[in-house]
């Protein structure tokens, strides 16, 4: 299985090299390029969500990353420090329904061929999976 952990500390720059890092683990592993791009921009939304709202007093959050690849899924893990945030509830289900800073979530939720979240102490743990040869009918 391939696999790809990073922690990210405090900084914008940080989530989009995970971001780019996480495309190219994908299409290494055989995915299709829209897939990758899917993990890619997921990571990116989540993660930088996290950075940027997730801040407790002044201080950037605990943010760690996986992502797998198996046969079938390309999987997104972010793990981050912060208020209790389930992006699974309550969130309209068409993109154009979201106000233009909430669209990325959007497109995250309606990417998504599987999405979870679970509260674990004072961490958000969000789960976020897409086929690996886009959508499966």
């Amino acid at each position: 299985m391939t696999r790809l952990s990073r922690r990210i500390h405090e900084t914008l720059t940080e989530v989009a090299d995970a971001a780019a890092a996480a495309e190219t683990l994908c299409a290494d592993a055989g995915a299709d390029e829209s897939q990758s791009l899917r993990i890619g921009l997921a990571l990116d939304e989540l993660a930088a969500n996290a950075l940027t709202h997730g801040a407790m007093e002044e201080k950037a959050p605990f943010i760690q990353i996986e992502v797998w690849v198996d046969e079938e899924m390309l999987n997104l893990k972010i793990e981050a420090e912060g208020p209790r945030f389930d992006p699974t509830e309550g969130r309209p289900t068409k993109i154009e329904d979201y106000a233009i800073g909430g669209r990325g979530l959007g497109l995250v939720i309606g990417f998504a061929d599987a999405l979870s979240y679970k509260r674990i102490g004072d961490r958000n743990v969000t789960t976020f999976s897409v086929n690996k040869h886009g959508s499966v009918d």
